[in-house]
Formats: C-alpha cells, structure tokens, sequence
C-alpha cells in the first residue's frame, strides 16, 4: 500500500491526501447512559409450523409488544408485556401463539422472602380474539405457569402442557385457596383454554419434569428430592431407569431422541 501511494502522489496529489484523511480512524461519540441497560429491538421469534406466519416480541416505534404476522407481513394479534420479561414466544399450531411471560412478584407477611419470580403463559390469537392468560377461564388453578412441556395436535385439537397449581377448595365461604405451590403437569385446550391434569402433583419437598410424546402420553418423569437431592427417572411404567444425586445442582429434561424411544437430560454442578 505504502509503494501505491508513493506513486499516486507524482500524478494525483491531492487524491493521495484525500484517501488519507478518509483512512484515518473515526472516533464515535460514546452513546447515552440509557442505552446500556435498554432492553433489545427483538427478544424473540419464531415461526409457525406452516412457514408462512411469525411470532414476534420486542420493540415497534419505541413500544415493547408481542404480535403475530401473517404473509405480507399482515398483523395477526397483538398484547402488550409493559414490564413484564418475555422469555419465549412460541406457536400452539398455525392460529395460536404462545408468550412466556417472567415477573417479580412482592410477598406480603408470612413468607421469609420478600419478593420472587413467577412465570406465566399467554395465549395469542391470530384471529382477531383478545389475548387470555393460560388457565385464566379456571379458578380451581393458580395464574401461574412452572414450566411449558410442548404442545402436541391430538384428536384435531392444539394441546398445550404446562406446569401448574390447583387450588384447594375449602369451605362454601372460604372458596378455593393456595395450600401448596408444587406443580402438577396440565393438558391444555389452548382453543378453549380448558386444562385437564395429565400427570399428579408430586409429594411435599419433591420437583417434577416431565417429557410428552407426540400422542400426548407422559413417557418419562423425572423426580427430585428437595431435601436429600436424590432424582430418578422412570418410564411410563414407573419403572427407574436412571438414578443420581443433584447436590446444589440442578437437573432436568432436554427432550425425548429422535425417535421417542429414550430420554435426555442434563445436570449442572454447583
């Protein structure tokens, strides 16, 4: 480079110079203090099983939203996150998205913690119908969601599995009420947003996972002992097929293989 200028600048003088001013470094001013902790344009996206549509979370004009387009880009539905996270926008079949949604929320007296993280799921029609959070039309479960297992198409109907609490139901005054905060596994009509519980509870100081297979059968659970830290996995004959200790890890399913024939998980030390 050095020997093309030297025999640029006999002919061209003042091109040389003018390269050498464009060539030199530009130092950009530094960006406002805001920007570092502003949230990104896209938090998520993914596509509909037909290809032709998109699920979409983050930001139009300066607005947080969820919305679903359609070809050409035609909106679908739409809800607004305001501040709540968004950790996943996903598609419940062609006509329904589906938005998990993080908060914090304040614990009154009688909790030892002041505040914890909740997770929720919001249903999106792409029809035209008003956005509904899961489990909202019962009021024998908790508005929330532990965990979001997949969707399956079963008898012409999108079924979507989620992590959820029933209330007790006490006495006609008393009405339903939170006895406990263990999830069960929860088979969801997202259409009507009807669930029905698919796989029980687990006992007190025990965390379940579950996988589904693709006709909706629960074929693999996987329990872990709160105070001892001991997990086994067994098959849908409640037979074990694999034991451990966690520790202060955490462990968890991944997904059935290629073939549903054997489940994958993954452990994390402390």
């Amino acid at each position: 480079m050095m020997r093309s200028l030297a025999g640029l600048r006999q002919y061209f003088p003042a091109a040389v110079l003018t390269y050498a001013c464009f060539a030199s470094p530009l130092i950009a001013s530094p960006p406002p203090l805001e920007a570092y902790g502003d949230l990104p344009v896209i938090e998520d996206v993914s596509i509909s099983p037909s290809g032709k549509r998109l699920a979409f979370a983050g930001k139009i004009r300066g607005e947080r939203r969820g919305m679903g387009f359609g070809e050409n880009r035609k909106p679908l539905g739409s809800f607004s996150p305001n501040d709540l996270k968004v950790q996943s926008i996903v598609w419940g079949g062609g006509e329904l998205a589906i938005a998990r949604l993080r908060w914090t929320q304040k614990l009154g007296m009688g909790y030892n913690i002041n505040k914890i993280e909740m997770g929720g799921a919001m249903i999106i029609p792409t029809n035209g119908g008003k956005p509904e959070w899961v489990f909202a039309r019962s009021p024998s479960m908790a508005p929330i969601v532990a965990g979001y297992h997949g969707t399956r198409f079963i008898d012409g109907k999108w079924i979507g599995y989620f992590g959820g609490v029933r209330y007790a139901r006490g006495g006609k005054a008393e009405g339903y009420y939170l006895k406990h905060n263990r999830a069960g596994l929860f088979a969801v009509d997202l259409a009507a947003n009807e669930p029905r519980q698919a796989a029980p509870t687990p006992p007190e100081g025990h965390w379940r996972d579950w996988l589904v297979d693709d006709k909706g059968k629960v074929v693999a659970t996987l329990d872990r002992n709160g105070s001892s830290s001991a997990w086994e996995v067994v098959n849908d004959q409640k037979k074990p097929i694999a034991t451990g200790l966690a520790g202060n890890g955490s462990i968890g399913f991944v997904s059935l293989n290629h073939d549903g024939t054997a489940a994958i998980y993954s452990i994390q030390d402390e």
